[in-house]
């Protein structure tokens, strides 16, 4: 069985505390399903009916993703058919105060997760607008899975 390269972008911005250090904001690896395990709650399984109701808030917003993000427009994303691994997202919340150490062992993580898959990893650095358009995006996923654990605790204990 042959090794395939999986695409994971890492999106990152010029931090405001450190002098023109890059900070990592994400990390997304488009069309493929990774299991890790998520004590820290930054880690999210995207599907196709998440990744419409999240682009289609940022897009009110924001509009269509920025080139640079390497991400599909809202068109694409509303013309998936198939709700299958191809269409599913894994993406991992970060923040300027997510040192780098924190960052490499979720890298390793995620390659761990994918082996023996290799992570084909992709940098790329932030517009101001490009940053916008990923941190809307970070949030949105964040209220969406509070949300989710908040309908389930009232399922639990009604």
């Amino acid at each position: 069985m042959e090794n395939s390269n999986i695409t994971c972008y890492i999106y990152r911005a010029e931090s405001d505390e450190s002098d023109g250090d890059m900070a990592t904001i994400g990390i997304l690896i488009p069309r493929y399903k990774v299991v890790v395990p998520n004590q820290s709650g930054n880690f999210f399984w995207i599907s196709k009916e998440r990744k419409l109701k999240v682009y289609e808030k940022v897009y009110e917003c924001f509009g269509e993703p920025p080139e640079e993000l390497m991400l599909p427009n809202i068109e694409v994303i509303q013309n998936e058919e198939d709700i299958n691994e191809d269409s599913a997202w894994t993406y991992v919340r970060c923040t300027h105060f997510d040192g780098e150490f924190e960052v490499i062992s979720t890298l390793i993580s995620l390659q761990e997760a994918v082996s023996p898959n290799v992570l084909n990893r992709i940098v790329i650095p932030l517009s101001d607008l490009g940053f916008s358009w990923i941190c809307e995006f970070c949030n949105l996923l964040q209220e969406m899975a509070y949300y989710d654990n908040y309908i389930s605790i009232i399922a639990e204990t009604a």
